[in-house]
């Protein structure tokens, strides 16, 4: 497993920059490849923009929403340029692909100067499956046996079964933590009957997610994407957020839940206070929150890893494959 290094300046080189359009949030890396398999992190970013807000039944994506996804992927490209990015991907997940107006989003995105020649690619589940696992995989050490990597987003939760750094199997479900607040969660503190339904909610998923790839079958946990940092986060007490610090922290179900029922006990000011929380979240972690305890109960992990790195990181494995592989 090669660390990444980060540095102020890109090294000699190509550098590769990727973006990731999530339901939630908008993601950059740039990095400059070393010789030892290793790369360098030239610029990251991330912002919320809540694509996925207020989508209806039909998933119909919201024009303001459209928007400031595509001001925050356009103001990326540009810093990934300024970071003398060579090659720059952008990619798009679940908000995206699930959304009948899927169109309007690339056309938005193609008109878009700062993002020309450069249109987000919408991805399927099983790639996002494949690319989710490269990164975790840059980021923990697998053992031998199987393990279930989780992937909660803003519209879906992908689920990976692997073998060492072998994908063996994976399934996708509508357990996205922006849908999940908007129809079942209006009040905070938490209202119990609200959070009743939020917990059927996710159990009818997580019982589709069963019949798939029954993941008792996996011997541990691994959790990546902002819903499980966030937590990591929140159980180190972090004022500022640090990578490598969440990167193979160990989640107990019984912290978990402990932290689960002291953030549905909170107000939004009591949890935009806390250090650890980032902003724009205080509204949907409880939902996501409540996803990782009911995976654990669910399917009987005591423990969980964390992993930072994920699909952006995956996408970056991929890109300098394709540099190795076109200069050998």
């Amino acid at each position: 497993m090669a660390a990444a290094r980060r540095a102020g300046a890109p090294a000699s080189g190509r550098v590769l920059a990727g973006i990731d359009i999530g339901t939630n949030t908008v993601r950059l890396l740039a990095v400059a490849p070393q010789p030892d398999g290793s790369w360098r992190i030239v610029d990251e970013a991330r912002r919320i923009t809540r694509l996925g807000e207020g989508a209806t039944p039909g998933r119909t994506l919201q024009a303001a929403a459209i928007q400031r996804t595509i001001a925050a992927a356009g103001e990326f490209a540009e810093r990934a340029r300024r970071a003398q990015a060579g090659v720059i991907r952008v990619v798009a997940t679940s908000a995206v692909r699930e959304a009948v107006n899927q169109a309007d989003f690339v056309e938005a995105a193609r008109r878009d100067r700062r993002l020309a020649g450069i249109a987000p690619r919408v991805i399927d589940a099983a790639e996002e499956a494949r690319l989710t696992l490269a990164g975790v995989a840059r980021a923990v050490d697998f053992r031998a046996g199987l393990s279930l990597i989780v992937d909660i987003g803003g519209g879906s939760t992908e689920f990976t079964l692997t073998e060492g750094d072998r994908l063996v199997a994976s399934t996708s479900c509508l357990l996205g933590v922006v849908g999940l607040t908007e129809t079942h969660l209006t009040t905070a503190p938490t209202d119990a009957r609200e959070y009743a339904g939020l917990l059927a909610a996710i159990d009818a998923q997580l019982d589709a997610v069963a019949r798939a790839l029954a993941p008792r079958r996996a011997a541990r946990l691994i959790g990546t994407a902002g819903t499980i940092t966030t937590l990591a986060a929140l159980h180190l007490g972090l004022v500022a957020y640090d990578a490598a610090t969440i990167n193979a922290t160990r989640l107990t179900l019984a912290r978990v839940q402990e932290i689960l029922v002291w953030l549905k006990s909170l107000s939004l000011p009591e949890r935009q206070a806390i250090a650890a929380l980032e902003a724009g979240r205080e509204d949907i972690i409880v939902s996501g929150a409540a996803i990782v305890a009911r995976i654990m109960e669910r399917f009987e992990f005591p423990e969980l890893l964390v992993s930072d790195y994920g699909l952006r990181e995956g996408l970056i494995c991929a890109m300098v494959a394709e540099m190795t592989a076109g200069s050998g």
